[in-house]
């Protein structure tokens, strides 16, 4: 498994959250200051941390895609409200694509659901 390629997508999903590293770091027990590293360029990502990174991201993708689904459930659901669903629904599956990028380079391919 190259390093470099496993920092790089580590660093990557950590950015393209729409939530901050700090809490990115407390959903997967790490301090922060390992993910601020590792966003700089000042650290490597290591298995351990990635794996950490992947379960955390697991985890919000989870929250806010059922989140979406429970708006879009629904009966008199206005449009602004479906606009949110679908929103929440997409976000989910990008933060769950950055997962499974993270466990592919880690040459551990996500279970299908």
């Amino acid at each position: 498994m190259p390093e470099d390629e496993l920092t790089e997508v580590v660093r990557q999903a950590i950015d393209a959250l729409p939530m901050s590293r700090r809490e990115i770091a407390r959903r997967a027990g790490l301090a922060h200051t390992t993910l601020n590293r590792i966003a700089h360029g000042q650290q490597r990502a290591t298995p351990e941390i990635a794996r950490a990174v992947a379960g955390a991201l697991e985890e919000v993708a989870d929250k806010v895609g059922s989140a979406g689904s429970r708006i879009l459930q629904r009966r008199t659901t206005p449009k602004i409200a479906r606009v949110l669903g679908h929103g929440l629904e997409g976000l989910a599956g990008e933060v769950g694509g950055a997962r499974n990028r993270i466990l592919t380079v880690l040459d551990d391919p996500p279970e299908e659901d």
